[in-house]
């Protein structure tokens, strides 16, 4: 039967006929020290990869748990916005995915109104524009934190960003911000907003002006 000899009997060997069989003995030491080291810092490794997605996770729950209550208080404009377009004639899709979209109550709103009293696109744009102006103060106040990320993480908090996201978000120095706080924080606002407005359609289908309540 063929002999199979372990790896570091062959660097002994290969070591001793180059070397003596005192340097192969010293090169077999260096090696296993050498193989211990990297075994320990693969584990070391391993355990700060595992302990940083814990902390990541920890984070995106503590966002979505700060934005909660905010959530909910939006849920009956949320309704609102739903009912509101189908009654000014969207339809159902149509109206689903104005809030995916645009992600915007107060524009939102004011947009329907607009298609309701016959508005046309540049009234319709102009009003938009006015009214989400806001956005571009909170950017730059943001800026010296999420200029320092990817551009995909940019793009996705840059789209979650509202007034309630901003309201979660600490402003100082860039070490405070945390993206996966905000991620939290944003998706879950992003998520209650259209299950609102989802609510307001099926509603809106059954109780006939249901914009008028309240």
């Amino acid at each position: 039967m063929d002999y199979n000899p372990p790896y570091g009997e062959v660097f002994s060997w290969a070591a001793g006929r180059l070397f003596g069989n005192d340097s192969a003995g010293c090169l077999l030491h260096l090696n296993l020290a050498l193989v211990s080291l990297f075994g320990r810092s693969q584990r070391r490794d391993s355990k700060i990869n595992q302990l940083n997605k814990t902390n990541n996770v920890q984070a995106f729950l503590r966002g979505a748990i700060i934005v909660f209550p905010l959530t909910l208080s939006v849920i009956p404009w949320g309704i609102l916005a739903g009912s509101y377009a189908l009654e000014v004639g969207l339809s159902p899709l149509e109206s689903q995915a104005m809030s995916a979209i645009i992600f915007g109550g107060a524009v939102q709103l004011a947009v329907l109104g607009m298609l309701s009293a016959g508005a046309g696109l540049l009234s319709l744009l102009i009003t938009a524009a006015l009214i989400t102006s806001r956005h571009l103060l909170y950017s730059m106040s943001m800026r010296s934190s999420i200029s320092l990320l990817p551009l995909r993480w940019r793009l996705v908090l840059g789209f979650l960003l509202t007034d309630e996201l901003f309201a979660i978000t600490p402003q100082g120095p860039p070490k405070a911000f945390n993206r996966w706080q905000a991620l939290g924080g944003g998706l879950t606002f992003y998520v209650g907003w259209n299950t609102a407005t989802l609510l307001g359609i099926v509603a809106g289908q059954s109780i006939p002006n249901l914009d008028e309540w309240g």
